[in-house]
């Protein structure tokens, strides 16, 4: 199977990079954990359903200093971006314990024109776990289990069903997840919800 018969890309960040991520990732835990009401019947102590509140990549310095110029850089070489395209983003964390799991789900859908015009991407990145895991995708109408690599983002159609099954290590999986959209190729585009990046590609 190749990822890029389904229009899917991985990118292998820095491991020392990866690393400072995830340590600040785990770092900020108790804090987005007490930024609110959980949101998707996510468990109260789990950052995942705490996606509304925050955007990792503008909130905490370390991945506004480290992750979000490589973030630029691959959706860049994903979507094909010239200079003077806007584009509006928004990150979270995931941090797993015993029988925690990310449940199926799809970002949002695409416009027909989409393999010829694509406006958006989701992605995701994995930094580390107890045991090795997998993301699940739909992909050919078929799950399909993609192992996960330490610093690899995995960027993908926002379309695509999703899930990382309960995980069942000792200690954390760390991984982190966005959604990015161009709004010069789409201006009637609807992005909604609080806390989305803007930024010119230059």
């Amino acid at each position: 199977m190749k990822l890029d018969d389904y229009g899917m890309k991985q990118y292998q960040m820095d491991i020392d990079t990866a690393t400072i991520l995830r340590d600040s990732l785990l770092n900020s835990e108790q804090g987005i954990n007490s930024l609110g009401k959980s949101i998707f019947n996510y468990p109260q102590d789990q950052i995942t359903g705490k996606q509304r509140y925050y955007n990792l990549l503008t909130d905490i310095q370390e991945w506004e200093t480290y992750a979000f110029p490589f973030v630029k850089e691959i959706v860049a070489d994903f979507l094909t971006l010239i200079p003077g395209e806007e584009l509006k983003i928004k990150s979270w964390g995931n941090i797993l314990r015993l029988d925690n799991k990310i449940y199926p789900h799809r970002h949002f859908g695409l416009p027909e024109d989409y393999d010829t015009n694509p406006q958006s991407v989701s992605g995701n990145v994995f930094l580390g776990s107890g045991m090795p895991t997998a993301t699940t995708y739909i992909l050919g109408g078929e799950k399909t289990d993609v192992p996960n690599e330490f610093g690899v983002f995995t960027l993908f159609p926002p379309n695509i069903p999703h899930a990382v099954r309960a995980y069942k290590g000792d200690g954390v999986r760390v991984s982190a997840a966005f959604d990015c959209f161009c709004t010069s190729r789409d201006p009637e585009g609807n992005v909604t919800g609080s806390n989305w990046h803007t930024w010119t590609h230059q």
